[in-house]
């Protein structure tokens, strides 16, 4: 597994390296993939964030998502979708702690993540 965190870190790395937007969301979406690599993740942004909306991540709304550079986190994993969440939850958490660019992520009112066609859970909340 430290081998696919330090996957994750060196993609997050290159997506955020160059990224300036304001934002007031960032939701790591994963989808769930046929062939080899069969999860990845992209990094979407939002300039809006409803805390009442349950849905404001939905419907093409995002400001940014890396998916558009062909930029997503392609990995491998034999295990069942609900590993794969906690996985990724994880390595996200390890992100905000020690990541190069965790500030970015920070300075965003949410960070969440879940899988594209389902629910998002909030990982961080700016107080």
């Amino acid at each position: 597994m430290k081998e696919l965190q330090r996957g994750f870190d060196k993609w997050l790395d290159g997506v955020l390296e160059s990224f300036n937007l304001e934002t007031a969301a960032f939701c790591f979406n994963i989808y769930e993939n046929a062939g080899d690599e069969n999860y990845s993740v992209e990094l979407t942004a939002f300039d809006k964030y409803d805390e009442y909306d349950a849905d404001w991540n939905a419907g093409g709304a995002e400001t940014y998502a890396s998916r558009n550079d062909d930029n997503e986190y392609y990995f491998s994993l034999d295990a069942e979708w609900e590993e794969c969440l906690k996985l990724i939850q994880t390595f996200i958490a390890d992100y905000l702690e020690e990541g190069k660019y965790a500030e970015k992520l920070k300075k965003a009112e949410v960070v969440a993540y879940g899988f594209v066609d389902g629910d998002c859970d909030i990982l961080y909340q700016k107080d």
